[in-house]
């Protein structure tokens, strides 16, 4: 439930990302986004997850939100989203 009202949020404010998204290396994630930069991988956790947890590995950069974050304040959650995605040069073309 979480996952799809993330995914509906991001596609409203134009942010096309791929859902079950498994990377070259084999990290499965909840959404990706290709961006121009990089990648941004997003995985919802239990609620127990520190909100934005960020990483970076290989050309990717991940956020974890706990699903509680995306049910409770879902603006917050896609504002982080979107400037991470402004910070890897916007979506790919």
């Amino acid at each position: 439930e979480e996952r799809e009202l993330l995914w509906t949020a991001l596609k409203e404010r134009g942010l096309r990302a791929e859902r079950q998204y498994e990377t070259q290396k084999g990290v499965p994630l909840d959404l990706a986004l290709l961006c121009a930069l990089g990648n941004l991988g997003i995985t919802l956790g239990d609620a127990g997850a520190e909100q934005r947890t960020l990483r970076e590995r290989s050309g990717w950069r991940y956020l974890a939100f706990p699903e509680s974050a995306v049910k409770e304040d879902l603006a917050t959650a896609v504002q982080t989203i979107e400037k991470e995605v402004e910070r890897l040069g916007g979506l790919a073309a």
